[in-house]
């Protein structure tokens, strides 16, 4: 009758351990996920500013920049600008399937040179 005892014991053992194994496991592989999809929407923000920061010294070249996309092998972005007398509105998207993050920046020229005056992150 020990003997039984004894074997169910490890298999209750066994069980639980079992278990609680798997829950750690599943949660790791969570933690993991989570992770990489901060790192890749992180990625798209790093796209989207450095995009951003492309227009604006597309703005001091040529006056009359429009905007354009850029690829990249990690992702792509895409630069819009709207021009209104002398103030500039640029917004850049960045994209890192499937996360896409959003900059906009206001400038304006005044004594020769580009000022941003407003910037921020949708």
């Amino acid at each position: 009758m020990k003997g039984y005892i004894a074997i169910l014991a490890v298999l209750v053992l066994l069980t639980v351990t079992g278990g609680i194994a798997t829950t750690l496991l599943l949660t790791s592989i969570g933690e993991v996920q989570s992770v990489e999809a901060l790192r890749q929407g992180e990625q798209a923000l790093l796209f989207s500013e450095s995009c951003l920061e492309e227009g604006l010294l597309r703005i001091i070249r040529d006056p009359d920049y429009s905007g354009e996309n850029f690829e990249i092998p990690q992702g792509a972005c895409e630069v819009t600008v709207e021009k209104n007398e002398e103030e500039y509105i640029i917004q850049a998207t960045g994209k890192n399937a499937p996360f896409e993050r959003r900059v906009i920046a206001e400038a304006v020229f005044g004594a020769e040179e580009l000022q941003v005056v407003n910037w921020k992150e949708e």
